[in-house]
């Protein structure tokens, strides 16, 4: 013999090295210290192109609930408005419907329609047909909305109320539902919002 290993022990010897090597290094436990690249892929830090900047910031939720609440008020303050003002009945003066608004106006409004009254002219002939047959007015399914695209400040708002009027008379010649329709301005003022003017 010339003292070399045979070809195949050798060959076998080194496939087994081989394989014992890698199944050591496959089935070894993983140290509980050592992360995964899965923990590390999750991490996500703020870049520049995440962070978003102060102009793209969301406007502050006490800004919005703010506003929110104001159309709120506007809203309800045209409804009681266009109810106060359409309201009647026979047993009322012609112009009770000027205190029946004052609640809801401001001081300049009221003090205009403080100048409607009376002058010497009394009620016209539509309200003395309206007490002669004994009727009542009341303003159904009220509602109010502010568009969006309507022109508005912080201190002053358009708003458009609706309504239906009807009309119940004692001799039993009700007239029909009128569709009511009015466009009003309201203002923040030192006591809440008031109407300042009817528009339309």
């Amino acid at each position: 013999m010339n003292g070399r290993t045979p070809p195949r022990p050798l060959l076998t010897a080194l496939l087994t090295t081989i394989v014992l090597t890698v199944t050591a290094a496959c089935g070894a436990p993983r140290p509980a210290s050592s992360p995964g690249p899965a923990v590390a892929a999750t991490v996500r830090l703020p870049t520049a192109e995440t962070t978003p900047s102060p102009a793209a910031s969301p406007a502050p939720a006490s800004s919005t609930a703010a506003e929110t609440n104001d159309d709120r008020a506007v809203e309800k303050l045209a409804v009681d408005w266009l109810v106060a003002y359409r309201a009647a009945t026979w047993t009322a003066p012609a112009d009770a419907w000027i205190d029946r608004t004052a609640p809801y106006v401001t001081p300049e409004l009221a003090g205009r329609n403080d100048q409607l009254r009376g002058g010497g002219r009394g009620p016209g002939i539509a309200w003395r047909d309206f007490v002669d047959r004994r009727c009542t007015a009341g303003v159904l399914g009220a509602a109010a909305v502010i568009p969006p695209e309507a022109p508005r400040t912080p201190g002053t708002v358009r708003v458009q109320a609706a309504g239906t009027l009807r009309t119940s008379c004692a001799d039993g010649t009700n007239p029909p539902d009128e569709a009511l329709a009015v466009t009003l301005t309201a203002v923040r003022t030192s006591t809440g919002w008031r109407i300042a003017s009817r528009d339309y």
